[in-house]
């Protein structure tokens, strides 16, 4: 339990670290609104914004030109974290 909570903490901490970005990227979407599957603009920006937090991005990925794939650090893989999001 111990380790959920300073899992715990350091996730929040986070989210209020990156919170007026993560407003920004929000705001873009919302005034950028793409057809479903044609996400191209929405999706290169998340990838920008992940690059520029270090992420190793790959994108396109698989089939779908819109879809990616973000790691912190390919070689710690303890804890992961997957974010699907459909708009």
């Amino acid at each position: 339990m111990v380790e959920y909570e300073v899992m715990k903490q350091k996730i929040l901490a986070s989210v209020e670290e990156y919170l007026s970005e993560a407003i920004a990227l929000n705001d873009y979407l919302a005034d950028n609104p793409e057809v479903s599957g044609c996400e191209f603009g929405s999706s290169k920006k998340i990838v920008e914004l992940l690059r520029g937090r270090g992420f190793e991005v790959e994108y396109p990925l698989g089939d779908y030109p819109t879809a990616f794939r973000a790691c912190t650090d390919s070689k710690k893989r303890k804890y992961r974290v997957a974010i699907l999001t459909e708009y």
